[in-house]
């Protein structure tokens, strides 16, 4: 497969790309909102894997970068969310790509 159709957007990969955007919204959402006030049922934990997976750019580069100065601070907040962005649509691409050839033996 060349680099060019692995990476055309077809309706799969906008589909997954947009069900990891939901699911990155609602994890910040549980975390900044009812983190403290609401206890943690164990089956949470699964997702909480899956939240570090679909994170892993910005912890890259809040490990990289600590924000410093507010001005330098947006700039990284900027770059890491464009890297996530990137990263979730080849991510979609990996997931649809490996699909497809498992539907394809059968």
């Amino acid at each position: 497969m060349r680099v060019k159709q692995f990476l055309k957007p077809d309706w799969k990969k906008i589909s997954a790309f947009v069900i990891f955007l939901i699911l990155y919204l609602i994890g910040v959402f549980y975390v900044f909102v009812f983190m403290e006030y609401v206890p943690k049922p164990s089956w949470l934990l699964v997702f909480d894997v899956f939240m570090m997976i679909l994170a892993l750019p910005m912890y890259i580069f809040q490990i990289l970068f600590p924000v410093m100065e507010f001005e330098i601070g947006i700039l990284i907040i900027i770059v890491a969310y464009s890297l996530l962005i990137i990263y979730w649509y080849l991510l979609s691409c990996l997931i649809v790509w490996i699909y497809d050839k498992v539907k394809k033996k059968k």
